[in-house]
């Protein structure tokens, strides 16, 4: 009875918490729930006449902020009076104490690390539904979105500067758009030992053996290794042996340069060994492995996974920034054709389990709904001298198949192009043995599919009834789309797919 000062207690918290950790995210921001960012600058723009595209380039105050010193003292004092309000108000007139408070999806947790009904509820939708693998992405090649914490908002980044802002385990502090961006900015800053030292830790821990169990624990049988072009790194030694003939491909992890964006873009190359090393624990598992060539040299894509972005897409109508100039599309064929022979000198076992190879990851994706940076007839054109390279080696009888990746994002008509001249390039025998089409199906970005509050049109909340008659429909119906457009006689596989219901995660 009577006035309780709880709630006005409580608004005022709220209004507190919001404005504090305005400033805080300010000051420091967040990679993950348990490190905070070093603050940086503003980002600027800069148009390059050095080189043909547009750069735009994250630029950092220098030494870190001065400011976050004097803004974090207060608010540390702040959040620590917050504290103090937080224990009375809950002890006082809650009645519970916050120690013995258990969040409601902790308890979910638990039942997750111990196994138990989770694991086989999963293999049993696994089994179920026919899937029959993972894709392990963001390990050998990075995707700022994998690794933006807090302040991640959209599922693939559309817009400069990125989202990333950290790579664990060494990196907790650095904002970083894509791969080759994030390599020049650690050995501009901290030089290239450590540039290379915080990639090699993110790759040593970022997929570890248990995953491997777990993959195999849950019914899959193939897993899907996306690839920098820089693991076949060493193929372009042979037009500049100076700048990519100088290491040990087997063990060395060295920085090289993109060769058109060559003073903006480095990468750290992945040593073969790594790449034996999980065929070994693989094989050991009874998985499959389809290995996949997930970007190119200048960039074929138009996204941060394409190593370069947020810089313009050169490779399919530029030459290299290097002494001879040759054709991008060149290279992107020299490091096909290495991947190729080094499967082909594997020994038996290791051979056997490698399910297939894809030479290009989504080529030209977006290149028919953004700025157009490539020929629609370049791109079949290359994939098809790709396939000839694959048609000639001794792969497609050792019953490793090629991946063809055709995504519709390439093409104003996918329809009327891309999947005619997959008709006429390879015969009805090669559709049916070796060749597969590979197609990405996302129901996050279909205005009909996805369970978005943000736009109302097909609103769902997970859980509901409808959202699965939604969501199985739109999948079946895709399914059954493909498979009429396709043909009968060809394999198709969906090596990319999610049911997420909206490309912003707040939505």
């Amino acid at each position: 009875p009577g006035f309780c000062w709880c709630w006005p207690l409580a608004l005022a918290m709220v209004l507190a918490i919001s404005a504090i950790s305005e400033q805080v995210q300010k000051v420091t921001g967040w990679c993950s729930r348990s490190s905070r960012r070093a603050s940086h600058g503003g980002i600027a723009r800069e148009i390059s006449a050095e080189e043909e595209g547009t750069l735009f380039v994250d630029e950092g105050e220098e030494g870190g902020s001065t400011g976050s010193r004097y803004v974090a003292a207060p608010a540390l004092l702040s959040l620590s009076l917050l504290g103090l309000a937080t224990w009375f108000l809950t002890t006082r007139y809650f009645g519970a104490s916050p120690s013995r408070v258990r969040p409601a999806d902790e308890e979910v947790d638990e039942f997750v690390l111990q196994g138990g009904w989770k694991q086989q509820q999963v293999k049993g939708i696994i089994q179920q539904h026919g899937m029959y693998g993972v894709s392990l992405g963001g390990w050998l090649c990075l995707e700022d979105w994998l690794n933006s914490g807090w302040h991640g908002s959209v599922v693939s980044t559309v817009s400069p500067p990125g989202q990333g802002q950290c790579l664990p385990p060494l990196l907790k502090h650095v904002d970083w758009s894509s791969e080759g961006l994030l390599v020049k900015k650690l050995n501009d800053t901290y030089g290239k030992d450590y540039a290379i030292q915080a990639i090699s830790a993110y790759r040593a821990s970022f997929v570890s053996e248990k995953d491997l169990d777990e993959i195999a624990a849950s019914g899959l049988k193939w897993v899907r290794l996306p690839l920098s072009w820089v693991t076949f790194a060493d193929a372009l030694a042979k037009i500049y042996p100076a700048t990519y003939g100088r290491h040990d491909p087997m063990n060395d992890e060295v920085i090289v340069p993109d060769p058109f964006w060559k003073k903006h873009a480095f990468f750290v190359t992945v040593p073969r060994k790594m790449l034996l090393d999980f065929l070994h624990q693989a094989h050991k598992r009874g998985l499959k492995v389809l290995l996949d060539i997930h970007n190119s040299p200048g960039g074929s894509q138009r996204g941060t996974y394409n190593g370069i972005w947020p810089l313009e897409p050169m490779f399919w109508k530029a030459k290299t920034n290097l002494s001879p100039r040759v054709p991008l599309t060149k290279l992107g064929l020299l490091i096909a054709e290495e991947m190729i022979h080094w499967i082909e000198s594997l020994e038996p076992e290791l051979q056997s389990a490698i399910m297939g190879v894809c030479l290009m990851n989504e080529p030209g994706h977006m290149n028919a709904l953004s700025r157009p940076f490539a020929g629609e007839e370049q791109i079949l054109s290359w994939l098809a001298m790709a396939a000839d390279i694959y048609r000639k080696s001794r792969l497609p009888r050792q019953n490793i198949k090629l991946y063809m990746s055709l995504i519709h994002t390439a093409f104003k008509n996918e329809a009327q192009t891309a999947i005619p001249w997959y008709h006429r390039t390879f015969s009805v025998e090669e559709r049916k043995t070796w060749l597969v089409a590979e197609i990405h199906y996302y129901q996050a970005w279909n205005g009909d599919c996805d369970g978005s509050t943000k736009w109302g049109a097909s609103s769902y909340q997970c859980g509901e009834a409808r959202s699965k008659g939604i969501a199985a429909g739109c999948a079946y119906g895709a399914a059954s789309s493909f498979r009429q457009q396709w043909g009968a006689e060809t394999q198709i596989a969906v090596n990319e797919f999610s049911l997420s219901t909206f490309s912003e995660i707040d939505f």
